[in-house]
């Protein structure tokens, strides 16, 4: 072809229009888990090497993340051609939150053979796995190791969290109790003291959980009382667990009896100077107090008037939990109401006897004689009184005699028996006698008709 002419021959050609044919699929909206990462090579098409454009025809490589709500277009290209028609395909991007926890480091105890079914979570359907992302789901069941860190993801039938929970985990190995002693005994507390407890019970470190078997699980209260004869076992506890291992501890309880009286009340004599020894029980070696708690006496501390004592018994240096109360009364008894002085006294026949104690004036009150001022035995009534001598009278009371004492000072007076140079005398009726004619010395003598 020239510029004005043509070519007288032509040259004939027959085109052949080949057309590659689009690629196919079952789905043109396809589905994925943002944990997935899935590309334009995880769309699934059927046809001959696929190609990937985007909405504006721009090629994408296979490798390409695919995007939520995007339409990426695939044409399939043979030996000849790429198809001139292209295939649509949306896809999808679905995703499940991360699952949430209240506390992202945990505790847990070894006794407990905790598992990763343990790990507390607040969402459900959660699976575990060792790495933040990728990696194989670990069994239900999976014992737990320490200071290690372990990722949930919630997951569904198709779907989990794309951005996992990272938990760690610390296991919490406690060191078992010790003690001094696995028996420990104990004094029964004193009236008004508080009650012996676990508290009480000695054991290293302080921190302790009791139980009432080995293998228990509900622990006792620090304020239970104590059973004498019983059996506790220790848990020592640390910040999350307690020890594995238990120790047992053996509690007695030492708890003498109260001591005993057949009367809660003794009168006591003021006069006899009574003592702490004095009083009146059915067991010995009671030690006794004023006030409960106080300095115990010794047996010789005098006792004193109206006043409460409380009594122990002592055992292994244990005292009565509850002590024997007596109170002390004294009965006074008031001195013989007659002044001391001197009693005087005739001499008397000897048919008569000795003049005794029994003749001693009394005023009227009963008394008890005795030869000194401290005395502790009473005269007896028939005993002969000596002259010159002084004798001590204390007035009697209902059980007691007074602690006062009257002395009386004794004179036995001594007359000389008359005398006379005739025994038998003459008198003439005719004079007519009296007693005052008999012929005696000294003249002033009393007569009486019978000896």
């Amino acid at each position: 072809q020239g510029q004005t002419c043509i070519s007288a021959t032509r040259l004939p050609i027959t085109p052949a229009i080949i057309d590659e044919p689009a690629p196919t699929t079952l789905a043109t909206s396809q589905f994925f888990c943002t944990a997935d990462m899935a590309t334009l090579d995880n769309l699934l098409v059927s046809g001959t090497n696929i190609q990937w454009y985007d909405a504006n025809d721009n090629l994408l490589p296979n490798s390409t993340l695919v995007i939520d709500g995007i339409t990426y277009y695939a044409t399939s290209t043979g030996a000849e051609c790429e198809s001139a028609e292209k295939l649509g395909i949306t896809t999808v991007i679905s995703d499940l939150p991360t699952p949430t926890t209240d506390e992202t480091t945990q505790y847990f105890c070894p006794q407990n053979n905790p598992t990763i079914n343990d790990i507390s979570v607040t969402s459900a359907n959660v699976a575990w796995f060792t790495t933040p992302t990728g990696g194989t789901a670990l069994p239900s069941g999976t014992h737990l190791n320490n200071n290690t860190v372990y990722y949930g993801a919630i997951t569904s039938a198709n779907c989990s969290s794309s951005i996992r929970l990272a938990v760690l985990v610390m296991i919490e190995t406690v060191n078992a109790p010790t003690t001094q002693n696995v028996v420990q005994n104990f004094c029964a507390p004193l009236l008004g003291e508080p009650a012996l407890t676990l508290a009480d019970l000695t054991v290293q470190p302080t921190e302790i959980a009791w139980y009432s078997t080995a293998n228990g699980t509900t622990p006792l209260a620090a304020n239970t009382p104590l059973v004498s004869n019983t059996t506790y076992y220790a848990a020592a506890v640390g910040d999350h667990c307690e020890s594995a291992n238990r120790i047992f501890v053996y509690a007695t309880i030492n708890t003498p009896a109260t001591p005993t009286t057949l009367n809660t009340e003794q009168t006591f004599c003021a006069s006899t100077v009574p003592t702490i020894a004095s009083t009146q029980v059915g067991q010995g070696q009671v030690i006794w107090y004023d006030v409960i708690g106080g300095t115990p006496f010794v047996s010789t501390t005098p006792l004193v008037n109206n006043t409460t004592y409380y009594g122990y018994l002592e055992d292994q240096g244990c005292l009565s939990p509850t002590p024997l109360e007596v109170i002390v009364d004294y009965e006074i008894v008031s001195a013989p109401n007659f002044t001391s002085g001197t009693q005087f006294f005739c001499p008397q026949p000897s048919y008569l006897g000795a003049i005794t104690v029994a003749q001693l004036n009394t005023n009227g009150q009963q008394i008890q004689w005795f030869e000194s001022a401290t005395s502790t035995t009473p005269l007896a009534s028939t005993t002969a009184l000596v002259n010159n001598a002084t004798y001590y009278a204390a007035t009697v009371g209902s059980n007691c005699i007074s602690t006062l004492r009257t002395p009386v000072y004794v004179v036995l007076e001594s007359i000389n028996v008359p005398t006379t140079n005739d025994t038998t005398q003459l008198f003439c009726r005719s004079t007519i006698p009296t007693v005052a004619d008999i012929q005696i010395s000294p003249s002033s003598v009393v007569w009486y008709d019978a000896e």
